[in-house]
């Protein structure tokens, strides 16, 4: 589709999904959608089925401009960022290196995405989530990326042009792990599998499930958090009141059951991690010398704090709220673990705040009492709504829907006025700014190449590198 269209589809959307958000219009659609899960605390974690304006963007049709960039990546050429476009593509101090689009990865929208890097064989593989599965790209070569294989819905096949919307993956060493609103619980794959496909042709290839983990009643999740230090999976969104459902993955083939925090309901995104921060209680400086596991959730309408050392037995420590909260979705720890970082999903949409807005807090000490003061603001120059967001060294990389990838570099000092630099974008939906909802899904900024993954609901998988003005 060429983009007058788009952006004439894209207009009427607006107009739809505006008079979707004036309260008391909700239609019922689709259960598990944005608005039901807003609802969860309102209404006691209940289900509902209501309209969801993400839903209705991603069957749409809208922000397709990959026929007009496509002639230039043919070759595998990069398409640098020069005077301020990159193809059709707005940017600054970010290249294109390449997109895989969605037909290639499975078709239907697109949506999160994560990454492996192959230690044996030095590779780097994207792995992103569609409507109907999850795809693993090989992009140790982003100008030449090469889809590998794919997997299917979990509890079989999802019918439908958009499938199901949200789709979530993590890894652990060398197995990925994926959950879903579409149920069936959490699937476990082995990413060695991958490596009898390097450097092959691009077949349709189904890869094998190691494990699907359904114990304690598990089935649908939002979404999962991993980590890493003690092999254990965080599942969110689910059951336990859509808390912490905590799975010992230690033994990919066999994850166990190890624990649950449902005591603050419902989690939408959520970030543990083996605590070294600034608060002695915690970070194993106390007199008993545990460094302790602590998790930053964002449960909605608040981040809330909580340590999850003993699984049998974890303990909320604080909860922070803030006056424009109207979704807590998502965030990621500093490197120091000293200021959480977040977004809200819904404040722009609600006009609760003008402009985009990212959030943070310092958490000097992890059991005091915060007040909305306590929460600073950096305010973006753009209207859309912000999504995932993650730290490396001192640079927060956004996904931020239809104003695409945003890179921000932040000190100590400047997190704790909120007046961030913004120090690159790229703009995965050319000409369009607004509060709601299509573009940039997810960023994943941790390939030690620098290579940028950014899934997005419309288009497919963008390969990006950032040119860091302060290196040059």
């Amino acid at each position: 589709m060429k983009r007058i269209s788009s952006v004439v589809a894209f207009v009427a959307l607006v107009f739809s999904a505006a008079f979707a958000f004036v309260p008391g219009m909700w239609e019922a659609e689709e259960p598990n959608d944005l608005k039901a899960r807003h609802s969860h605390k309102a209404h006691h974690h209940s289900p509902k089925s209501q309209h969801n304006p993400k839903a209705e963007f991603a069957s749409s049709g809208l922000g397709n401009v990959y026929d007009e960039v496509a002639p230039l990546l043919d070759g595998a050429a990069a398409v640098p960022c020069t005077a301020s476009v990159a193809g059709p593509y707005p940017c600054e101090n970010v290249d294109l290196l390449g997109i895989v689009p969605l037909a290639e990865l499975g078709g239907a929208a697109g949506n999160d995405s994560w990454g492996w890097t192959d230690p044996d064989a030095d590779r780097e593989i994207a792995i992103m989530g569609t409507g109907l599965g999850t795809a693993f790209v090989d992009v140790t070569d982003p100008e030449l990326p090469a889809v590998l294989g794919t997997v299917g819905q979990a509890g079989g096949p999802t019918t439908g042009a958009g499938g199901i919307l949200w789709r979530d993956i993590k890894v652990d060493d060398d197995h990925a792990y994926i959950v879903t609103e579409r149920g069936a619980g959490m699937q476990v794959v082995d990413l060695t599998q991958l490596r009898d496909f390097y450097g092959s042709p691009n077949p349709a290839r189904g890869l094998e499930v190691k494990a699907v983990y359904t114990q304690q009643g598990a089935g649908s999740f939002h979404n999962l958090a991993i980590n890493e230090d003690t092999d254990t999976a965080f599942l969110v969104g689910g059951n336990f009141a859509g808390g912490l459902h905590m799975v010992d993955i230690s033994d990919p083939a066999n994850p166990t059951f190890a624990g649950a925090f449902p005591t603050d309901g419902y989690t939408h995104d959520v970030q543990c991690v083996l605590y070294h921060g600034p608060d002695d209680d915690y970070n194993g400086n106390a007199e008993d010398g545990v460094q302790h596991e602590i998790c930053f959730a964002a449960n909605e309408d608040s981040v809330t704090v909580v340590d999850v050392t003993d699984r049998t037995n974890p303990v909320m420590l604080t909860k922070v709220r803030y006056s424009t909260a109207r979704y807590t979705h998502q965030g990621w720890l500093t490197p120091d673990q000293r200021f959480f970082v977040f977004n809200d999903e819904v404040d722009e949409s609600a006009n609760s705040v003008p402009n985009t807005t990212t959030y943070m807090v310092e958490f000097d000490d992890l059991d005091a009492d915060y007040v909305s003061a306590d929460v600073k603001r950096f305010t973006h120059a753009t209207r859309s709504v912000d999504h995932n967001l993650y730290i490396v060294d001192d640079l927060i990389y956004e996904a931020n829907y239809n104003a695409g990838l945003r890179v921000i570099r932040y000190t100590p000092d400047t997190l704790r006025t909120g007046e961030l630099e913004e120090v690159g974008f790229f703009d995965v939906d050319p000409g369009i700014d607004v509060n709601q909802y299509g573009g940039a899904w997810n960023v994943y900024p941790f390939f030690e190449s620098g290579t940028l993954v950014v899934s997005t609901l419309d288009e497919g998988m963008f390969l990006l590198r950032f040119n860091d003005p302060a290196s040059s």
